[in-house]
């Protein structure tokens, strides 16, 4: 591939990505779909696969079918700190 680049995130994508951040180092877990959804305001669960999908294709995210939530960081870009569970 000759001189492919990748487009940035968009602001949504940022925040959801940030949310899925935030939601691995407090539950040490992803977030639902429906999470996602009540989050940002999105009536679709459809629409959040669209967000999950761009990450996933941009490299953010990884789809894992063996986890119940479906995707994770991608390990080659995040070291998360994970809180202490209380």
């Amino acid at each position: 591939m000759a001189n492919v680049k990748k487009r940035p995130l968009t602001k949504k994508q940022a925040a959801m990505l940030g949310f899925v951040i935030s939601c691995v180092e407090k539950e040490h877990r992803t977030p639902t779909i429906r999470q996602m959804g009540a989050k940002f305001k999105m009536r679709s669960t459809g629409s959040v696969r669209d967000v999950i999908y761009a990450l996933v294709k941009k490299g953010e995210l990884v789809k894992d079918a063996a986890l119940s939530r479906g995707v994770r960081l991608n390990p080659r870009k995040y070291t998360v700190k994970v809180s202490k569970k209380r």
